[in-house]
């Protein structure tokens, strides 16, 4: 057993929609969105945050 295939745009997208309403988050996301907060949150956690 191989494995499984990869995830499509729409899978994606659905499965943000999904958690966003299950978590109850009041602001609009998309998975561009969650990936630059989660990029963003990264950098100036690490302090490679530059100027």
């Amino acid at each position: 057993m191989g494995p499984p295939p990869p995830l499509s745009n729409r899978a994606i997208e659905a499965l943000v929609k999904k958690y966003t309403k299950a978590f109850k988050i009041n602001k609009s996301m998309s998975p561009h969105k969650l990936r630059h907060t989660y990029g963003t949150n990264l950098m100036e956690q690490s302090g490679a945050f530059i100027y």
